[in-house]
């Protein structure tokens, strides 16, 4: 993968490019200039965006969240022992 990315040497097509053996040549590592952005790129979501949050999982993690609609109940063991207020259908 190293010799196939965007600073590799392509199997010798460029011979400046990175190889594994170059690098061990380099024990203090190689500057390969300022960083470029590279997510536009390689990104393939529908959006073009990072989605951290799908749709389908922000949809059911409504519950989970203080001031929802639905009733807000405390959960308790056997021992009696109160859990923090929670939500019903909230699994976190």
């Amino acid at each position: 993968m190293l010799r196939t990315g965007p600073y590799g040497d392509g199997f010798g097509a460029n011979p400046d490019g990175l190889s594994l053996a170059r690098l061990e040549a380099e024990p203090h590592g190689i500057d390969l200039g300022p960083l470029e952005p590279r997510i536009p790129e390689v990104l393939r979501t529908p959006s073009g965006k990072i989605e951290l949050a799908p749709e389908a999982i922000a949809a059911t993690s409504s519950a989970c969240v203080p001031g929802s609609p639905k009733r807000p109940h405390r959960w308790s063991s056997s021992a009696g022992a109160t859990y923090g207020r929670t939500t019903r259908g909230c699994t976190t």
